[in-house]
């Protein structure tokens, strides 16, 4: 059986179940946050720009933009398909220091990104299974539901 392909653009969100395969590019700074339940083989893959939101508009606008406010939407939504949160396992891609030339604030978006999702993940009791982040590159990440493998092409 061949997989659907699916794309995550920046501040977007999906859920799916095997056969199918969820890819972002372009993952620099954001981060990509993907749950996998092994027992069901259903996957979600958010990828996010910011840690948090500045106000509550926005975060209701888009969720996806934001870490904090998109991982509790992506285990909602996969309990609502019938996953069970302690089957759910994290793996977290992205979060590069892309923009060192423009300031502080800004070669600090990676890390912050990459902080907020160990953050809101230790505290919703979601295991961290694989993680690839930092460093100045890149990536095009491809998540398979099938076994739950999360691929990484680092583009220097």
């Amino acid at each position: 059986m061949s997989s659907q392909i699916y794309e995550v653009g920046m501040s977007e969100y999906k859920i799916a179940e095997n056969p199918v395969i969820l890819v972002s590019s372009g993952v620099g700074s954001c981060l990509i946050i993907a749950l996998y339940d092994r027992t069901r083989k259903i996957g979600a893959m958010a990828h996010a720009m910011l840690p948090q939101a500045a106000d509550l508009q926005a975060a209701k606008e888009t969720p996806a933009r934001f870490v904090e406010q998109i991982i509790p939407i992506l285990i909602e939504e996969m309990e609502d398909v019938g996953c069970k949160k302690e089957n759910i396992i994290a793996k977290l891609a992205g979060g590069a220091n892309m923009f060192a030339t423009l300031g502080i604030y800004s070669r600090e978006i990676g890390v912050k990104n990459i902080q907020k999702a160990h953050e809101m993940l230790e505290h919703l009791n979601i295991e961290i299974d694989a993680e690839n982040t930092g460093g100045n590159n890149g990536r095009h990440v491809e998540f398979n539901l099938a076994n739950g493998v999360l691929s990484i092409i680092s583009k220097i």
